[in-house]
C-alpha cells in the first residue's frame, strides 16, 4: 500500500468535515468552534504548501484540540495516522546490528 502524505490526509479531513457541515450530516452543536478549527488547519496548509510529514505531524501535536474538532470519533484511524505516524515509523524501524 502506497504511503499517503500526511498533508493530503489533513486536507481530506478538512474537506470531509466541511462537507458534513454543509449538508447537515453532523450533529455537533459547536459549529463555530469547528469552523475556527477548520480555518486554522487550512491556514496551516496554505502557509506550508509543501509541508513534510514531520511538519504536519508537529502541527497536529501542537493543535490536537483543533484536530479533534475536525476529525469525528468515527474516523479514529485517520486521527491515529495524523498523530502516530512518526511513532509507528520508529516502532517498525529495526536498528542495524
Amino acid at each position: 500500500m502506497k504511503h499517503q502524505p500526511l498533508r493530503h490526509e489533513l486536507q481530506a479531513a478538512i474537506h470531509s468535515m466541511r462537507r458534513a457541515l454543509k449538508h447537515g450530516w453532523t450533529q455537533r452543536k459547536d459549529a463555530q468552534a469547528i469552523h475556527n478549527s477548520l480555518d486554522k488547519a487550512q491556514a496551516f496548509l496554505n502557509s506550508y504548501p509543501y509541508a513534510t510529514d514531520e511538519r504536519v505531524e508537529q502541527w497536529c501535536f501542537d493543535n490536537h484540540k483543533a484536530l479533534g474538532d475536525i476529525i469525528p470519533a468515527a474516523h479514529h484511524r485517520r486521527l491515529a495516522r495524523l498523530l502516530n505516524s512518526e511513532l509507528a515509523a520508529r516502532a517498525n524501524h529495526k536498528p542495524a546490528a
